[in-house]
């Protein structure tokens, strides 16, 4: 388990022990709780920049608990994906996303779940097998070296994976160059998330990469952000 997950789990439960303390009346002992949850946070904020990796998957199942502005509905509703479209996610993890869109983009259209931990994709191979979905194809690979052809995609989606990559800029030059002209890069990202990118360094790693910003929804703590792919950009 990565350091940042470790710091998670201490603030967890720290929060909860606080919730404990406080109703059962010690305010002492709910303030010292507070504090290791807060020490917690940043011990996983401080590992997620020293050195960015991808979530653990023994955590991996808290990923398919509700998750507010990037729950399944949510980000459907951003992404507007339509039958025959292709589309490729990358930081799929167990599908939280992949099985809600696949079904969206039948009949005719298809998506790519690329994750870079075999674990993540055998639990998502699990869960496409039992859904019954014929669509959904589990790539392992390097977010920052995908092996698909330039402007094979409709869409690209990238929920809370951002900052699990090192070098956020090359993998959103990945991203860009295999979206068709026209086509949209959603990415989502939640101050809550130890790995979050601020939404002005997701700007700056955009720049250059002939991307649109065409849509920022919710605020710098927590958003879904739309880019329209604006002309090609061929390998590098």
């Amino acid at each position: 388990m990565r350091a940042q997950d470790q710091g998670c789990v201490v603030a967890g439960v720290g929060a909860l022990a606080a919730a404990a303390f406080a109703l059962a009346g010690g305010l002492a002992p709910a303030l010292a709780a507070i504090l290791v949850a807060g020490l917690g946070l940043a011990l996983a904020r401080f590992a997620a920049l020293r050195a960015p990796a991808p979530l653990s998957p023994t955590l991996g199942w808290a990923l398919l608990l509700p998750r507010g502005r990037h729950g399944r509905r949510a980000v459907i509703s951003f992404l507007r994906p339509r039958p025959g479209q292709r589309v490729l996610e990358i930081g799929s993890g167990p599908g939280a996303h992949t099985l809600r869109i696949a079904r969206e983009l039948a009949p005719g259209g298809s998506i790519v779940a690329v994750d870079l931990q075999r674990a993540m994709l055998r639990s998502l191979a699990r869960r496409v097998r039992s859904a019954g979905l014929p669509n959904v194809r589990p790539v392992r690979a390097d977010a920052r070296h995908i092996p698909c052809a330039d402007g094979r995609f409709d869409a690209v989606l990238m929920i809370a994976a951002l900052g699990e990559i090192p070098r956020h800029r090359s993998a959103v030059g990945e991203a860009a160059r295999v979206l068709r002209p026209g086509g949209r890069l959603i990415v989502g990202e939640t101050l809550l998330d130890p790995d979050h990118v601020p939404l002005r360094r997701l700007l700056d790693a955009t720049h250059g990469l002939h991307l649109r910003l065409e849509e920022v929804r919710g605020s710098r703590f927590s958003y879904l952000t739309a880019f329209e792919r604006t002309r090609d950009v061929r390998s590098r």
